[in-house]
């Protein structure tokens, strides 16, 4: 399947979808400004940035909760990244396009260290699936690099392959339809951290988890705007996961979240589109609380020889 195939087929909706799902975060972005007491009436918002409703391989399904109210976990989950100041993690992207005459299937493994909402540092590697069988390779065979740092400022974009890199302001690459590519669940928890507000995110990360839990129970509807609790499998590990299904939008998002540390391990996306699928998986394959980052972390130095381009440089894999 050609690169040209691909990226007129496929990566636009995949564009889309994604940007579906941020509008979700920023819808709660919006309202999170109001005061802690309101928090309540904003619970379906924010619980609905994290969902997904497609049959998984080796997954079972169990009959949802008796209780129409039971966000606790996923409550907890965001409390817990909301505390966290700086944070390492690694994740595994499979993208997967489909459309009428063609399809592909699209890796990448993402390594990020982040401080607060705006500073980050990401590599990605994306790697080509069928180039690594066919060579039997003991390690996949990546072809195209790429490494984002910001320093809460600007983001820099380098492109080792060209050794050429761009310069965004930090609004601009948080607006664009692309920036998914450095990790869903990390973007959607910047977004929130930094739509909230300093201020807002410290009152939660301070308030005791149990009292947030109730705060916040207390106000969501019994069905809120499609969102569903449920246990899946995934593998060989149970994971109670919260689903959001939006039929007009042909749009749906899961979260899979560990009950016993709270951590969301998986996240996927699914948009069907004018006869096109578009699938988004997200694997956690490690994440850590550090004590700091060193602030360099945050620093680009460009390599020798290495070129400004006069545009942003993009983040697709080809």
């Amino acid at each position: 399947m050609s690169r040209s195939t691909v990226k007129s087929v496929g990566w636009a909706n995949l564009v889309a979808a994604i940007a579906l799902s941020l509008l979700f975060s920023t819808r709660a972005i919006a309202n999170s400004s109001q005061p802690l007491s309101s928090v309540p009436t904003l619970a379906p918002d924010l619980a609905s940035t994290l969902a997904h409703n497609s049959p998984e391989q080796n997954q079972e399904i169990e009959q949802p909760s008796d209780q129409q109210s039971d966000y606790g976990l996923l409550i907890r989950a965001i409390h817990q990244y909301l505390g966290r100041d700086h944070l390492s993690m690694e994740s595994e992207l499979t993208m997967n396009i489909a459309a009428p005459g063609a399809q592909a299937q699209i890796m990448a493994q993402v390594k990020t260290l982040a401080a607060g909402p705006r500073q980050f540092r990401t590599s990605i590697d994306f790697i080509d699936p069928q180039a690594s069988l066919d060579q039997k390779a003991e390690e996949p065979l990546t072809h195209k690099k790429l490494l984002l740092v910001c320093d809460g400022n600007q983001v820099w974009i380098y492109n080792p392959n060209l050794n050429l890199y761009s310069i965004t302001p930090y609004s601009q690459f948080e607006a664009s339809d692309d920036n998914f590519v450095t990790g869903m669940i990390l973007r959607l928890i910047a977004s929130f951290r930094q739509g909230a507000g300093e201020p807002t995110v410290a009152a939660w990360a301070a308030m005791p988890v149990d009292n947030l839990i109730q705060l916040i129970e207390a106000g969501i509807p019994s069905q809120p705007f499609g969102l569903t609790r449920n246990s899946k499998t995934l593998g060989q590990s149970r994971y109670t996961t919260y689903t959001y299904a939006d039929l007009k939008q042909e749009l749906t998002m899961v979260a899979y979240i560990n009950p016993l540390t709270a951590e969301i391990e998986h996240f996927h996306l699914q948009s069907s589109k004018q006869q096109s699928q578009v699938r988004l998986e997200e694997r956690v394959t490690h994440q850590e609380e550090l004590a700091t980052i060193p602030v360099q972390t945050f620093e680009f130095t460009p390599p020798p020889g290495a070129k400004l381009s006069k545009s942003r440089l993009s983040l697709d894999p080809f």
